[in-house]
């Protein structure tokens, strides 16, 4: 079974080099898995990352176990606040 990876982008910025980046990542990663990995924005980051965590402020990604068996989980990226680290 191949690695599968669902990119989902909600937000406008550009993620061109991102599947360079994950043909690296895969080759660190059983094969028989998946995960999702969600571009959001800054503020909706801040909104997760307070609901979650309660703490009210930005953060770079945030990563949540699946229950299911063939998947890592979702592991959701705020692109803007990455680009300025």
């Amino acid at each position: 079974m191949k690695l599968k990876i669902k990119i989902h982008k909600l937000t406008k910025i550009s993620i061109s080099n991102t599947y360079m980046y994950l043909k690296i990542l895969s080759n660190f990663l059983p094969s028989n898995v998946g995960f999702n990995l969600i571009f959001i924005s800054d503020d909706y980051m801040q909104k997760l990352n307070n609901q979650f965590r309660n703490i009210n402020e930005k953060t770079d990604v945030l990563s949540f176990k699946s229950s299911e068996v063939d998947s890592l989980g979702d592991c959701f990226v705020a692109i803007d606040y990455v680009k300025n680290l």
